[in-house]
C-alpha cells in the first residue's frame, strides 16, 4: 500500500488518529487520506491569461478487518465511488470515480462499510469552505536525464509546500519535498533511484505539485500541467 501517496509531505488534513484502537476488536473504519484535489488550466494568451480551476474530493478509508464494500454519500450531491486499493487485502478503499466541479466541494461525506462477516461501520468527514485556493503552477524547467531530475517553477499563489511527484494511473507519489523558501522562483536537482521508491516497471509522468494547508485541517493539492515522461525498466 502506498500510504504516503499524496500525503507524504504534509500534516494530516483532518484531525484524526491514523491508526485503529488495538484494544477494541470491533469493526472500525478511519480515513487514511482526505483532501481536495485541484486542477488549474491556463487559457488565453500570455499577455491576457485566464485560469480555470476545478475541484474534487479524494478519500482513502482504512479498516481493521477486510471490507466487502465501502460506500460514500455526501450532503452536497457529489458522487464518490469507492474501490479497493490494490494489494491492501481489502483493508483500504479509495476514491475511484469523482466528478470534477467548478464549485469547491464543501459538505459532509459519510462512509459506510461492511466487512466480510456482515458487520457495519461508518465514519463522517466534513470539508469546510476555504477563503483561498491555489494559483496556477508555472513550471519553467522539468527534465529527467541519466537518473537526475531537475525542476524549476515560479511561486504559486497561496502554496505552503511543494513537491516533485511521479504519477501513473491517476496516482501521484511525491519523490522530493521542500518547504518553499526562495521567492519568486525555486527548484530542485536530485538523483532518482527506483531502488528506493520500488516502482513497478512502466511509463510514468513527472510533475511539480503544490499544496495548500489551511488551519492544519484541509489540504488542497494541485499538479502542474507540464510534465516529463519517465520509463522505469
Amino acid at each position: 500500500m502506498k500510504l504516503k501517496q499524496l500525503m507524504a509531505i504534509c500534516v494530516a488534513l483532518f484531525t484524526f488518529s491514523s491508526c485503529l484502537e488495538s484494544e477494541d476488536p470491533a469493526f472500525q473504519i478511519v480515513p487514511a487520506s482526505a483532501f481536495v484535489y485541484q486542477v488549474t488550466e491556463k487559457a488565453g494568451s500570455d499577455e491576457q491569461p485566464e485560469y480555470n480551476a476545478r475541484y474534487m474530493p479524494y478519500f482513502q478509508i482504512y479498516s481493521n478487518y477486510q471490507m466487502s464494500q465501502c460506500l460514500c454519500t455526501s450532503s452536497n450531491g457529489n458522487v464518490v465511488l469507492m474501490s479497493p486499493v490494490s494489494n491492501s487485502q481489502n483493508l483500504m478503499y479509495a476514491s475511484s470515480s469523482i466528478n470534477y466541479s467548478t464549485e469547491y466541494p464543501a459538505g459532509t461525506y459519510t462512509f459506510s462499510a461492511t466487512n466480510t462477516e456482515g458487520e457495519q461501520a461508518s465514519y463522517t468527514i466534513t470539508i469546510s469552505n476555504v477563503e483561498k485556493t491555489l494559483g496556477y503552477i508555472n513550471v519553467t524547467e522539468l527534465k529527467y536525464e541519466n537518473g537526475q531530475i531537475t525542476a524549476k517553477w515560479d511561486k504559486v499563489d497561496n502554496a505552503t509546500a511543494y513537491a516533485v511527484a511521479i504519477g501513473k494511473s491517476g496516482d501521484l507519489l511525491p519523490l522530493y519535498a521542500k518547504e518553499f523558501e526562495t521567492y519568486p522562483e525555486s527548484g530542485v536537482n536530485f538523483e532518482f533511484s527506483n531502488e528506493t521508491e520500488k516502482l513497478e516497471a512502466g511509463t510514468y509522468k513527472l510533475y511539480v505539485v503544490a499544496y495548500l494547508i489551511s488551519n492544519n485541517q484541509l489540504q488542497i493539492m494541485s499538479p502542474s500541467q507540464k510534465y516529463e515522461t519517465i520509463t522505469i525498466q
